[in-house]
């Protein structure tokens, strides 16, 4: 008979053990947040690093497969950016690169800045959509949310809300703080 190494033995229990926190924290505290289109296989990854976001990340909920390269075209340009920016001028994200080593150092960490955001006058759920300044990267978040986010700044950045009617929403900055910081605001 087939003898299981005990190394191998203690991986699996390390491995259902973790596996077990991850969906505890997950039955005990249930998002505050919505998907835009909802993605089981990305669902049930979100679920399982959580545990890795909330130690290592200050509770992010936000991942690479979270975020979409869209065109500047697709943002209507009526409705006004709100404009932040780091006062760390090095970038530490590839933004042309989701897969980027670079991305997740910034998210676990790398950068320092955050801000809080919200939008000008809406009250229902509402997605992030960002232009990057320097590298006219925008990306758009799957995200749902109402009320306040929390963001990491990084560079220059032009942001809007977007309904999940597809409209551009202005957003405004409530202010800028450490990423560590204000821990009960959705930190997307």
């Amino acid at each position: 008979m087939f003898k299981i190494p005990v190394f191998f033995k203690l991986l699996l229990s390390l491995l259902a053990v973790y596996i077990g926190i991850a969906y505890s924290l997950f039955l005990v505290s249930k998002p505050t947040y919505n998907y835009r289109q909802e993605n089981l296989l990305n669902q049930q990854a979100t679920i399982l690093m959580r545990p890795v976001m909330e130690v290592l990340a200050n509770g992010k909920v936000s991942h690479w497969y979270d975020w979409q390269n869209i065109s500047k075209g697709g943002i209507n340009q009526n409705v006004t950016a709100l404009k932040i920016s780091s006062g760390d001028k090095k970038l530490y994200r590839d933004l042309g690169n989701s897969f980027a080593f670079e991305n997740t150092l910034a998210s676990l960490g790398g950068i320092k800045e955050a801000a809080i955001i919200e939008p000008l006058n809406y009250k229902e759920s509402w997605s992030l959509v960002f232009c990057d300044t320097k590298y006219d990267t925008c990306q758009e978040s799957n995200i749902l949310t109402k009320g306040r986010a929390k963001i990491l700044v990084d560079g220059t950045q032009n942001v809007w809300g977007k309904t999940t009617s597809g409209k551009h929403i202005e957003l405004k900055l409530v202010e800028y703080i450490n990423r560590s910081a204000e821990t009960s605001v959705l930190f997307i």
